[in-house]
């Protein structure tokens, strides 16, 4: 008696290196880096047919078509946002990976983009007041706090004082959070009211409101 015996494989299945993607970035600031996932046939046979296509739950078209590099596992699946100018808030799709032969086709993979506002220079006033007496000593130095009200990286910070000869400023460190440093100097100045201006500029990429002003009084008595 003669008996054959025939095993067979077990089915591929799709095997995903993640199930879910974020990415971040602020409005109008640059595309976040690329991310990939590893897809991997996790049963028996050979896992082939991969193809990916992608639904949208909030916004469309901010994922393009992702790249898929291979047809047959092992393969790579590079994903990455394509644009930066979608309006602050958080966005949600699907990938959904399929094979034809795979026990378990198809599989998904969640993408959170969350787009925060960009940069934006906040101060902690907008004016300054100081007081002297002529021919007495100059008055104590001011500052302003500078801070990013928006998203990103709020750098390039610069300041530049109008107005006279007796205004100066500086602003320390260059990237937000910052301080703002003003000082009048008394000089020569005869009595009276001195006005002038400190204006703070940045160029972060994105930066909706640069420069910000900052009004300076200077009341000398005699």
């Amino acid at each position: 008696v003669s008996v054959t015996f025939e095993v067979t494989p077990p089915p591929p299945t799709i095997g995903l290196s993640t199930t879910s993607l974020s990415f971040a970035t602020a409005q109008n600031t640059g595309i976040p880096a690329q991310k990939t996932v590893d897809i991997t046939n996790t049963g028996g046979q050979t896992l082939t047919g991969l193809s990916t296509s992608v639904s949208y739950q909030s916004g469309s078209n901010w994922l393009g078509s992702p790249v898929l590099n291979s047809t047959t596992a092992p393969a790579t699946l590079i994903v990455r946002p394509t644009t930066d100018g979608l309006s602050p808030g958080t966005y949600n799709a699907t990938i959904t990976v399929t094979a034809s032969g795979a026990s378990n086709s198809p599989q998904q993979i969640a993408v959170t983009y969350t787009v925060a506002p960009p940069p934006s220079i906040t101060l902690s006033r907008s004016s300054v007041s100081f007081a002297s007496v002529q021919g007495g000593a100059d008055p104590a130095d001011q500052t302003v706090s500078v801070t990013n009200g928006g998203g990103g990286t709020l750098n390039g910070l610069s300041v530049t004082a109008s107005g006279g000869s007796w205004l100066t400023a500086s602003v320390s460190p260059g990237t937000a959070p910052a301080t703002v440093t003003i000082q009048a100097d008394l000089g020569s100045l005869g009595a009276g009211t001195y006005t002038g201006q400190v204006q703070v500029a940045s160029t972060a990429t994105g930066v909706t409101n640069s420069p910000r002003t900052i009004d300076v009084t200077f009341v000398v008595t005699p």
